[in-house]
């Protein structure tokens, strides 16, 4: 018998439906809501406020559930790697990320959380330990939303960043990509700004266009890793079956038919000066001459990093520009 699902993993629209269907209000569906993530109570029987035969039919039909953190890497004050264990024992890692501190000294107060989506990884980057596992499973909605509520209680702080850049191809696991962003976003759950959460993909293209039709305002991180197919094909497999040709029109959808504003490793801007195309040109004096053409990592401000050979220009991608003063995405 499967175990009952979580109630961390219902989104307000299904638990409405479900308690309405069994003659309770929208009210008690907002009094439930409140509980699981306002106070954060871990049983039903907590929910004081609420009659015992609603009670009853919570436990009768929903649990609580928290994957277990297993092991820690790094220490409070800085970066650190967990590493979480599912309930049939898989283990996935995530990553919590403090601000650095600014010129003057005091801390910010974000707090950024890396996630997992997926158990393994299908998509085989060369440069990407994950798929060396190859894919075991997909992440439930549950076990997604179970990583921000451990890595908190672990922190004794509140995310308000997320990165899906964590073990596994986001897109490639929407349905429950998806849920779980309703939950992160909704006033009534995680509440964490959608332009404060990144999904990062390495260019699958059917996830792509979905996520271009999801309303919230998510960023998008695209790791291009190469200029041209050749070199995508070399060390993203992804590349031979959605090759530039399709991943660059894929994210023109996403860009509704903007005038392209952004380039690979670029943070844009609105408003601000359309930047040139940017080239890499050869430097014989410091790379020897076998290595001419070989794939070469680029750092650029803000953190982004595209890898390229030598004198291949970075391939101009569109831009997404929503309503508001961020950017929707960045190449990586």
């Amino acid at each position: 018998m499967p175990p009952l699902p979580l109630i961390t993993a219902q989104t307000e629209e299904k638990l409405l439906a479900f308690l309405t269907e069994r003659g309770h209000t929208k009210f008690r569906a907002q009094q439930v809501l409140d509980w699981v993530w306002r106070k954060r109570v871990t049983s039903f029987d907590a929910m004081t406020n609420l009659p015992p035969a609603l009670r009853n039919l919570l436990s009768e039909n929903f649990r609580f559930h928290t994957p277990e953190i297993v092991e820690i890497h790094g220490s409070a004050d800085t970066t650190r790697k967990f590493l979480t264990r599912m309930e049939d024992g898989s283990l996935v890692e995530s990553v919590i990320i403090p601000a650095a501190a600014a010129e003057n000294g005091e801390q910010a107060d974000r707090i950024t959380l890396c996630v997992s989506s997926q158990v393994g990884c299908a998509f085989g980057c060369k440069f990407c330990a994950s798929g060396l596992l190859g894919l075991k499973r997909n992440l439930t909605t549950g076990e997604i939303i179970g990583q921000i509520l451990s890595a908190e209680a672990i922190a004794g702080k509140r995310v308000n960043n997320l990165v899906f850049m964590g073990m596994g191809e986001p897109l490639s696991n929407f349905d429950n990509l998806e849920d779980a962003l309703e939950i992160i976003t909704s006033h009534r759950g995680l509440e964490i700004g959608a332009r404060h959460i990144t999904i990062s993909t390495s260019g699958f293209v059917p996830g792509l266009k979905k996520l271009a039709a999801y309303p919230r305002q998510i960023r998008l991180a695209v790791s291009l890793h190469g200029a041209t197919d050749e070199v995508r094909d070399q060390i993203m497999p992804v590349n031979k079956k959605w090759p530039l040709s399709q991943l660059i029109p894929a994210l023109e959808e996403w860009g509704e038919g903007q005038e392209p504003d952004a380039h690979a490793g670029i943070h844009p801007h609105p408003g601000r000066e359309r930047l040139p195309e940017r080239r890499l040109p050869p430097r014989p004096d410091r790379q020897a001459p076998a290595r001419q053409g070989q794939p070469h990592s680029v750092q650029h401000r803000g953190g982004a990093s595209v890898g390229t050979p030598f004198g291949e220009p970075l391939p101009r991608l569109p831009g997404r520009r929503p309503q508001g003063a961020h950017p929707r995405y960045h190449a990586v």
